[in-house]
């Protein structure tokens, strides 16, 4: 299986509402740690809060899509200006992706996936059949979170 993301982005906030118009893209699945904010970090930061919100006015639909089991997603999502969220996704595996499509009426063909790891969020988006945005690790600390992210050197230093 092909593990390349379609694009690659430093942050999440230089994605623009622009470019996801001229690609077709009307929703996004982002993930919440380490891509929205560092893990155990309360709060997005400001400039992460104003572009979640500058696309929800330029009719781009935002979801935090997360593994995490807490309610955290859910104070994400409100932080950042949209009532759409889903924990507990299971990710790579995509059975929770017509739930999240639900939310806003949009089809697979208008999602892409966002997220900072090849081996879940990139992953989720082969298996659901949409694209993927793969950005840079907000922080790594975590031991196990830097071995993961060596593992997926090869996938990241192509294109």
């Amino acid at each position: 299986m092909n593990l390349l993301p379609d694009w690659k982005f430093e942050r999440v906030s230089d994605i623009s509402a622009d470019f996801l118009k001229k690609e077709g893209i009307g929703v996004l699945l982002v993930d919440l740690d380490n891509t929205l904010a560092p893990y155990y970090h309360g709060s997005p930061a400001q400039k992460t809060i104003a572009w979640a919100r500058h696309l929800k006015a330029s009719g781009i639909d935002v979801i935090v899509y997360s593994n995490n089991k807490t309610e955290r997603p859910r104070g994400f999502a409100e932080l950042l200006g949209t009532e759409y969220y889903v924990n507990h996704a299971r990710k790579p595996h995509a059975d929770k992706i017509p739930e999240a499509l639900a939310l806003t009426h949009r089809s697979i063909d208008e999602c892409c996936v966002v997220g900072d790891q090849i081996f879940t969020d990139v992953l989720l988006s082969k298996n659901a059949g949409c694209r993927s945005i793969l950005v840079e690790p907000i922080k790594l600390a975590n031991p196990l979170h830097i071995v993961r992210f060596a593992l997926e050197l090869p996938w990241r230093h192509t294109k």
